[in-house]
């Protein structure tokens, strides 16, 4: 058994890296060899290697019962918005295999990695002295975090700034929360968190069909708030700080802004059953002016009456117009539309395949941030029909 030192720390960050960067850029080729061999047997090798090189380190018991509840605790609520999202979005069957053998294999494949991570990174960032840990965590974690991302396509310009929003935030959050967990000289209770947050989309029957939007601030803003709390925990600890500075770092007056700031995301991006769009065009003048914010309310085609606003699916882009008219043909229901400041009728039928809901009420120039800033976004985003770009 080494002693501890920052020479080791590094010698071992560095076969991780390597490990990485093949396993992503050739050994990934490999499909099933290396999700199934490969990859569990290296990681299985580099706990093996991170003992053998490593000082020898136990976990505090100073905090680990907190550690462990507050850790619990913020995997159960991520996976319970998950759950509530069910509420409101479209559900689906779970892709992986949810029998006993399944679930067994994707346990090995899958967690075991998360418990070898934890591991490994609670020994690597304990190897060193006190004076060198702060610049070791930060190290560790960047590493952990290339080891997390992965390869990312950088070709598609939605492609990055999806991977950046959905996956590289997220995993840089969760890995921040986590390093602090062992910087507390702990990793049981970082392995919890990510092992039950990861079954779960595991083991689950059925699962939401979130947007990526959704998936960003749920997985980000949970890592971060478990953060937040340690480090409370951490400061109400120290003997050192006045009563005043565990006051001022008390995270419970900041949680129900991040759940204000969470229920305002999912409004936004679809996951209640109404929904706001931002007017950009003056076809429906002067009932909804351009920069307008209309409520729309998802909604089955009977519910749509001659003379309410809807909101369709137009090829790539979204319009709202009033509806003039309603017939069926063949056991399809199709509605005649009209812009209020348009001298003729929409040029096609709407389906009812094609409705996207129907206006609920409006507020006045709401949206003209969102318009102004649709008219200079610099990457080409697909329609999310958060903006009615009408005709």
């Amino acid at each position: 058994m080494f002693q501890k030192s920052i020479k080791n720390t590094f010698f071992m960050l560095i076969i991780l890296a390597v490990f990485s960067v093949v396993a992503n850029y050739s050994l990934i080729r490999y499909g099933s060899i290396y999700y199934f061999v490969i990859n569990p047997l290296f990681w299985i090798f580099f706990v093996i290697a991170t003992c053998f090189f490593t000082s020898k380190s136990s976990e505090s018991k100073m905090f680990h019962g907190k550690l462990m509840e507050y850790s619990l605790i913020a995997a159960f609520v991520n996976i319970g918005v998950y759950i509530l999202a069910e509420l409101f979005m479209d559900i689906g069957k779970n892709p992986y295999s949810i029998t006993i053998k399944g679930i067994l294999i994707n346990l090995y494949v899958y967690i075991l990695p998360i418990i070898a991570k934890e591991y490994t990174r609670f020994k690597l960032i304990n190897n060193v002295y006190e004076k060198d840990k702060k610049f070791v965590a930060i190290v560790v974690t960047c590493f952990y975090v290339f080891v997390d991302i992965g390869h990312i396509d950088i070709t598609d310009s939605y492609n990055v700034v999806k991977v950046i929003f959905s996956e590289l935030i997220p995993t840089i959050c969760i890995n921040i929360a986590c390093t602090y967990i062992a910087i507390n000289k702990s990793y049981k209770p970082a392995m919890f968190y990510r092992a039950i947050t990861s079954m779960f989309w595991l083991i689950s029957p059925y699962l939401p069909k979130v947007n990526w939007f959704v998936t960003t601030f749920v997985d980000s803003i949970i890592p971060v708030i478990l953060f937040v709390y340690i480090r409370y925990l951490r400061v109400k600890n120290d003997e050192k700080k006045d009563r005043k500075q565990v006051e001022i770092s008390d995270p419970k007056s900041a949680i129900p802004v991040v759940v204000c700031i969470v229920i305002a995301i999912w409004f936004v991006t679809g996951v209640f059953p109404i929904k706001p769009v931002a007017v950009a065009t003056g076809s429906m003048e002067n009932t909804l002016m351009v920069g307008d914010v209309v409520v729309i309310k998802k909604c089955n085609y009977d519910d749509i009456e001659v003379g309410d606003i809807i909101q369709y699916q137009k090829d790539n882009f979204t319009v709202i117009h009033r509806v003039i008219s309603k017939y069926y043909e063949d056991g399809e229901c199709y509605f005649i539309t009209k812009g209020d400041n348009n001298k003729s009728e929409d040029f096609l039928p709407v389906s009812s395949k094609q409705v996207l809901g129907k206006e609920v009420f409006s507020i006045k120039y709401l949206g003209m941030p969102s318009v102004l800033l649709n008219k200079t976004r610099i990457f080409d985003v697909p329609d999310t029909a958060d903006i009615e770009t009408g005709m």
